[in-house]
């Protein structure tokens, strides 16, 4: 039996440059086979064969990892082929695949059991979404999952299915999560040959996924995965049709006479609450009654203030109703008015943005800043467009950011700005209307 040579080559596959590992035993195809260990390089030139490695350089950010990750599957091939030699077990497919399948799992190489046949990406991620469905799993320890994030799981969980199905890459196993899947997994859906997916719809299922591997893989079942790196695998940057609708236009909704139709005038009254308010969540507004209201003095008045636990995030919101907000509140004998369902409640406020004249033009860009996407407010009003008011009015009525920010529950800076809908002109301005902006005006006085 002959001891095998094993050595890396490159190949060009549908533009992309895939390393693979060469195994010979001898000559003849029959004696020679490839594996893949999960491995790109952007450009051909970047891959040295004399030295085995990718050329670490700007144009390839994952070589340093990516080197490591050649060493250690070779290393690991090596080291099976040799229990292979010793024991006389003579390779052939079946036995090359068991091989590449159990890099990165502990295996006891005489008998080649392989830990990864266990693990099943589907199973597993059903399982998570039974644990979330039953509320055995808590989002952060602190809460229960919503009815809208089990069904983004859903949907992940079908994605990642088919892409597991088609994928060059073979099975996914905890060895081959790395960013070279986690690129050939937009690839895929960038260039569907059925549904043209957003790069938004596939940001979500990337979120999930990563939250699976987090939350349960690694948290609960103690699974590593030795190539996954959950900061490589970023939410696709892309500009989606949003907007926020000024004071006047939200104004222009309140005045609305809907006292022939009870069903729209409750719907917007939910609404212009919330813009005006401190902009929940739905999820939170649904679950506001009586008892989160308090009596609180301010300005030797009585005044109302809401108090409730978000759910998205666990922590506490406390803020004083404006009594814009108090006079719609008066109209349900102080008691939070409730929509009979959030699809319902959002053609509805389509409905109303029409009669509201709600004409302003809307457009989406992809990455390269090309409109992809035209449309116009009335037609995007929903019940979220309230959360993205309120911020936004804050924001432009000089409130501090971080005052916005407790208010309104976002959990980071980044996240809150998003929501924030204004243009470079209006930051500009903002920025010039700063008491610094002023000092450095006049110190042209002192210049001259």
């Amino acid at each position: 039996m002959l001891e095998p040579t094993l050595r890396y080559q490159r190949i060009k596959v549908k533009n992309k440059n895939y390393i693979y590992l060469s195994i010979s035993n001898g000559r003849g195809k029959e004696n020679r086979y490839r594996t893949y260990p999960s491995v790109t390089v952007n450009k051909a030139e970047n891959w040295k064969q004399d030295s085995q490695k990718i050329k670490v350089t700007p144009t390839e950010p994952n070589a340093k990892s990516y080197n490591d990750k050649l060493y250690a599957y070779k290393a690991h091939f090596i080291e099976e082929l040799k229990e292979c030699y010793k024991n006389e077990i003579r390779l052939d497919k079946d036995v090359i695949k068991r091989i590449e399948k159990s890099f990165g799992n502990s295996v006891t190489n005489k008998k080649i059991k392989v830990s990864n046949d266990k693990f099943d990406i589907e199973t597993h991620y059903n399982k998570f979404i039974e644990l979330i469905s039953l509320g055995k799993k808590l989002h952060g320890n602190s809460y229960t999952y919503s009815a809208n994030a089990i069904s983004n799981h859903r949907v992940a969980l079908k994605r990642w299915i088919e892409f597991e199905n088609k994928w060059e890459g073979g099975k996914i196993n905890p060895h081959n999560i790395d960013y070279a899947m986690y690129e050939d997994y937009l690839h895929y859906y960038r260039n569907h040959p059925e549904v043209k997916y957003k790069d938004s719809a596939i940001s979500k299922n990337v979120a999930c996924f990563k939250a699976v591997i987090k939350n349960y893989l690694i948290k609960d079942l103690r699974i590593k995965f030795p190539f996954y790196n959950a900061s490589d695998w970023k939410i696709i940057e892309q500009e989606a049709i949003s907007f926020a609708l000024t004071e006047t236009e939200l104004l222009r909704l309140y005045k609305l006479d809907l006292s022939d139709n009870k069903e729209y005038e409750l719907v917007r009254d939910v609404f212009v609450f919330n813009a005006l308010t401190c902009g929940m969540r739905n999820v939170d507004y649904n679950k506001l009654n009586k008892e989160d209201l308090e009596v609180f003095k301010y300005k030797g008045k009585n005044r109302y203030k809401i108090n409730f636990r978000q759910q998205k995030t666990g922590g506490d919101v406390n803020v004083i109703i404006p009594l814009s907000a108090e006079a719609i509140l008066q109209k349900y004998d102080f008691d939070f008015p409730k929509y009979e369902s959030e699809a319902r409640a959002n053609e509805v406020l389509k409905i109303l943005g029409k009669k509201a004249k709600l004409f302003g033009k809307l457009q989406a860009k992809d990455r390269r800043g090309n409109i992809i996407e035209e449309d116009v407010q009335w037609n995007k009003l929903t019940l979220h467009i309230s959360r993205k008011t309120f911020c936004t009015m804050a924001y432009k009525n000089d409130v501090d950011l971080y005052n916005i920010m407790n208010i309104s529950g976002h959990e980071s800076m980044e996240s809150l700005l998003g929501y924030i809908k204004v243009n470079k002109e209006d930051y500009a301005v903002k920025y010039a209307e700063t008491e610094h902006f002023e000092k450095l005006d006049r110190l042209h006085l002192q210049i001259a």
